[in-house]
């Protein structure tokens, strides 16, 4: 059965509580066993991070209760060997959030930091022993819940058979004392410190039942389609590894989705008629204190949009002093807003001191900075913050006074995700401020009442390819490494002779429809077959990017129709640059194209 939560904005609650009662069901029957129960996976690792502290509260009040404790560690690309920190993770200890909400208390004095390897609070000592942020303990101590994301898990099956505990294999690793890495059995000393390596045997009482897939709306498009194939492979694994019929819960959860039951079935490949949708009721909310949002839609003609915002953002402080939050679509955008605000600023009396208050929040800024710019935003040092999508969903700050749109969303489920940051806990204004020669900036300008009356109506159906080819022979090969791994067998070897895949065919039809597996061999036969077994290995990893789920192949054939290579000659600067620049291809690109199409 698969399960779909349509949950309210920031209730991670709606969905968790169950899953944490199924957990203390299964440790009380088998009496703790040992072993990975729950996969909890997010879209990115900062997403994963921003909503860790929820959580963290939620197991808190609940082992304090219990006989047993839930544990959950976290493993992804930001998370060290061993217990470091050096990316900072929102963790802070729950026992001082009164005096923090009161402002009494900052939060870098109750950051939980690492001490004797367990996260301690600096200020009260209090240790949280249940949760694991390093990778070795992760490994090693096998929680009940591991946070995660797809991409992580991909790489596991693919080229870490020594991590397959966590999936509930019964095997021996070799890991380095010093540096507390794992490496497969054939290495006997460390590639970094050269100490002598060390086994360590694991044995899961209990394999995975649940797999949650949380923000399920920004499963889509090409990552979607690679998470749909992905998930097929996480169940076989679980059950290839398990000795006893493993029935395995898929969940997912999503406050802006429309068709739930359609899209979940597309995603996690599975019928309609297996898949209950679980709605938040009035019961599930919050409703003792209620919030305003006065909502403002404008579409200035005299003066830019830049200068529209920059405007108003300087006679809004000269006015009262708060807290606001702006969303760009842009990188470039971001720069210039955050440009334009901080040069009104400075030529404004009296208002130079707020310099230092204004900063911006995008991809170009490192982990460490972005967390430290929520940190200070969060506490009121930074009082205007410009922010790509990076902002858009999982992050709940305490309170933002004013939120502004600079340009709708391409999407109306990001434009319900970037207004739900405002408003959470005291009344808020959201303006937005739109462009009037963009169409889509134009729909929402048209339709603002509604957008406010009923903003359902405007949920979308989130983009999904429901069979490419293309996706689904990058997910076979990455399925033959996985059957590899499982069964202890060399993958270089495999790969050097194709009829050594075709002994795969039992374990892959598990999987896969037997034509595409024919036809996924023959292709990569008929393309790599000249290439030496390393090379050719290296070669089909590189060209279908097989740890990369957001993408298919490295290169695919585009044909364009309608063109003339006589226009060409005569009016390519004028015409067709112009057209194929629109299109979306750089100069480079069209310059490639207009030389081979000319020679024809």
């Amino acid at each position: 059965m698969v399960i779909t939560a349509r949950t309210a904005a920031g209730k991670t609650e709606a969905f968790i509580f169950p899953i944490l009662s199924h957990i203390l069901k299964i440790k009380k029957k088998f009496c703790n066993p040992k072993g990975v129960k729950a996969f909890l996976l997010y879209p990115t690792k900062a997403l994963a991070n921003d909503q860790l502290q929820r959580l963290l509260e939620i197991l808190y009040f609940l082992n304090q209760h219990s006989k047993y404790k839930i544990t959950v560690g976290v493993y992804h690309g930001d998370i060290e060997e061993k217990l470091a920190l050096e990316i900072p993770l929102p963790l802070r200890c729950i026992k001082h959030e009164k005096e923090r909400k009161e402002g009494k208390v900052k939060l870098k004095e109750i950051r939980l930091k690492p001490e004797n390897g367990i996260l301690t609070c600096p200020k009260c000592g209090e240790k949280y022993d249940f949760l694991l942020v390093d990778r070795f303990k992760v490994i090693t101590e096998m929680p009940d819940i591991i946070i995660s994301t797809p991409d992580m898990l991909n790489r596991i099956l693919i080229e870490r058979p020594y991590n397959h505990n966590i999936f509930g294999a019964k095997i021996t690793s070799k890991f380095c004392p010093e540096c507390k890495k794992f490496y497969s059995k054939e290495y006997t000393k460390c590639s970094k410190c050269e100490e002598e390596l060390q086994e360590i045997k694991f044995n899961p009482e209990h394999s995975p039942e649940i797999v949650i897939l949380d923000e399920l709306h920004l499963f889509n498009s090409l990552f979607g389609g690679n998470i749909s194939y992905l998930l097929k492979r996480i169940e076989y694994a679980i059950k290839f590894y398990s000795d006893k019929d493993v029935n395995i819960q898929f969940i997912g959860a999503s406050a802006t989705i429309k068709n739930p039951k359609e899209f979940v079935s597309d995603l996690f490949r599975k019928n309609i008629e297996d898949i209950v949708i679980v709605k938040a009721s009035n019961d599930d909310l919050d409703i003792s204190k209620k919030t305003t949002k006065v909502v403002i839609f404008t579409s200035p003609t005299a003066y830019r949009m830049i200068d529209t915002v920059g405007y108003l953002t300087v006679r809004a402080f000269g006015i009262s002093d708060f807290k606001l939050l702006v969303f760009t679509n842009t990188l470039s955008t971001c720069d210039m807003l955050l440009s334009n605000i901080k040069h009104r600023f400075s030529t404004t009396p009296n208002f130079q001191e707020l310099l230092n208050k204004i900063d911006g929040h995008n991809s170009q800024y490192t982990k460490q900075q972005r967390a430290k710019i929520e940190e200070r935003f969060d506490e009121g040092d930074i009082r205007v913050l410009i922010s790509t999508s990076t902002l858009e969903v999982g992050v709940d700050f305490r309170d933002v006074d004013c939120l502004i749109l600079y340009s709708a969303p391409y999407s109306f489920n990001s434009y319900l995700q970037r207004i739900g940051r405002a408003g959470r806990k005291e009344d808020a204004i959201i303006i937005n401020i739109l462009n009037p020669s963009d169409p889509i900036d134009i729909f929402y300008y048209r339709k603002a009442l509604e957008i406010i009356n009923d903003p359902s109506e405007f949920i979308e159906y989130p983009p999904f390819p429901k069979s490419n080819k293309r996706i689904l022979h990058k997910q076979i090969i990455s399925s033959i490494f996985d059957v590899c791994n499982l069964k202890g067998m060399n993958v270089e070897h495999v790969f050097s002779n194709f009829h050594e895949i075709i002994k795969l065919l039992p374990e892959l039809l598990e999987l896969w429809n037997k034509k595409d597996i024919e036809m996924c061999i023959k292709n990569i036969e008929d393309e790599y077959n000249y290439l030496d077994e390393k090379e050719r290995i290296e070669k089909i990893k590189d060209d279908f990017k097989i740890f990369d789920l957001r993408k298919a192949e490295e290169n695919i054939e585009v044909e364009f129709e309608s063109f003339d290579p006589s226009n060409l000659r005569k009016n390519w600067k004028k015409k067709e640059y112009r057209k194929y620049k629109m299109a979306g291809l750089d100069g480079r690109d069209i310059n490639i194209i207009r030389k081979i199409k000319s020679r024809r």
